[in-house]
């Protein structure tokens, strides 16, 4: 159930300074002198225009969250532009066999594992994700379920792909049982 609430603009510059700050440290040391001045900048001046302003401000729970955002989840997505390439290298290193995509979203990851030759199972939680995955791989067996019940039998799957989900999860210790539950002995967790 979606929950609404305010915050002010400057707030939110702030958490936008902050992720950038964080990105810097880890990759441009130079860089972080500017991100400083602006998160100063900002909050200093926290009762001017534009960073006075209220922006309401929509919360969503996941399912309600991915299902409004399935259309578009695909891109422009930054997450998915630093993170696919990285996964699908994985992949591609991979053995083939049956993989599962766990809270496969659009099937995006699934797709490239057909591709591979792998005899694919895909699991999410969300039917809107699941009917643009379903278009989108045919060749795939799509699921509806939950990364802590995985409808999948024990000691099934060769391959498990898990991507920019386990954020979601409150617990990852069902999750990573399930994981182990379902892969077999010698099996390949991405």
């Amino acid at each position: 159930m979606a929950r609404t609430d305010t915050v002010l603009a400057g707030h939110y510059f702030l958490g936008v300074e902050g992720l950038a700050l964080a990105r810097f440290c880890l990759r441009d040391s130079a860089s972080i002198a500017p991100r400083v001045d602006e998160v100063l900048q900002i909050a200093a001046t926290m009762d001017d225009f534009p960073n006075s302003l209220s922006i309401p401000m929509i919360e969503h729970d996941i399912d309600e969250g991915y299902t409004i955002w399935a259309g578009s989840y695909d891109g422009p997505n930054p997450a998915i532009e630093a993170e696919q390439p990285l996964v699908q290298a994985m992949l591609d290193a991979a053995g083939v066999g049956v993989a599962l995509d766990a809270a496969c979203g659009t099937g995006r990851h699934a797709a490239r594992l057909v591709e591979l030759g792998h005899r694919v199972i895909g699991v999410d939680a969300t039917d809107a994700m699941l009917a643009i995955a379903r278009e989108k791989v045919p060749e795939a067996d799509f699921r509806r379920g939950r990364l802590e019940q995985l409808p999948v039998d024990d000691a099934s799957v060769d391959l498990i792909t898990c991507s920019l989900a386990l954020t979601h999860v409150p617990d990852l210790r069902p999750v990573m049982q399930e994981f182990a539950r379902v892969l077999k002995p010698g099996g390949t967790a991405v």
